[in-house]
Parts: C-alpha cells; structure tokens; sequence
C-alpha cells in the first residue's frame, strides 16, 4: 500500500545537513551496541533543536 501526504515537501539543503548531522550522531551513539543517557538525551536534544520534529 502507497501513503502519500497532500502537504510533502522536499528538505531544503539545512534540513538535509541537519539530518546527516543527526545521523552521525546516532551512528556513533550505537557503534558499541550500548545506548547510555546521556548518548539518548544528545540524541534527543539534536532531534528537537530546530524545532521542527513531525509524524512523518
């Protein structure tokens, strides 16, 4: 089954950086296997910090 979303937009170039910024940061959180609490709550802060967190 196809989902689509009427109000999809591309990521603008910043988003995209913003994404492989967070991406790296949970690559190297999870490289050992082990996830402590600071390493969620870096996650965490990195997600919310451009305040634009969504479903999708």
């Amino acid at each position: 089954m196809k989902v689509s979303y009427p109000n999809h937009k591309e990521p603008t170039p910043e988003e995209l950086q913003e994404l492989e910024k967070l991406r790296t940061i949970i690559k190297r959180a999870t490289a050992d296997g082990v996830l402590t609490k600071g390493e969620i709550e870096t996650i965490v802060a990195a997600m919310y910090a451009n305040k634009k967190v969504t479903v999708q």
